[in-house]
Formats: C-alpha cells, sequence, structure tokens
C-alpha cells in the first residue's frame, strides 16, 4: 500500500504492512510514560466518490509528531503514528 507523506521537508510514496505495528507500539511506549491522555489525532479529508485522500495528524501533548495522507484512513494513520515514532527516537 503507497503512502504519501506530508513533511514540510520532503513528500515521498511509503510502502506500508497491513500489520498496524506503529500504531500498536506507540500507544504501549505512551503509556509507559504516563502520557497516554496527551496522543490525540486530527483527521480531515478531501475528494468525493472513489478519490477521497484522508490526513491523520498524530500530537502529543499539542505538538504535532507525524502527518500523513493515502487513501485508506487507517494508512494514514498508521504513518503518522512511523513518523511519531522516529520523532520520539523509537524507530529508525
Amino acid at each position: 500500500m503507497a503512502v504519501s507523506t506530508a513533511d514540510s521537508r520532503h513528500s515521498k510514496s511509503l510502502h506500508i504492512p497491513t500489520q498496524n505495528t506503529s500504531l500498536h507500539t506507540t500507544m504501549p511506549h505512551l503509556q509507559k510514560q504516563g502520557q497516554c491522555a496527551a496522543l490525540g489525532w486530527t483527521e480531515s479529508q478531501t475528494g468525493a466518490g472513489n478519490n477521497i485522500q484522508w490526513t491523520m495528524t498524530c500530537k502529543i501533548n499539542g505538538e504535532v509528531t507525524g502527518t500523513a495522507t493515502a487513501q485508506q484512513k487507517g494508512a494514514a494513520k498508521e504513518e503518522a503514528a512511523r513518523q511519531t515514532l522516529v520523532k520520539l527516537g523509537l524507530l529508525a
């Protein structure tokens, strides 16, 4: 599945595995730090019919830590979670 990242430095397509590994890693990490309530998501969509694009933004304590756009909402959320893990230094 290809995902387009919305990053101010560059835009690229990524292959995202079908298992939500980043989402499954982000929550336990925040739970260990007692920051689960600090995690927030915003979503938006553009387009119509079969041409919908979802943009998901992950925030920790109100700070944007990952943003991604994809045709599937789950894929956009997964990529935003992956970016968050990279920003937290938990994923290369």
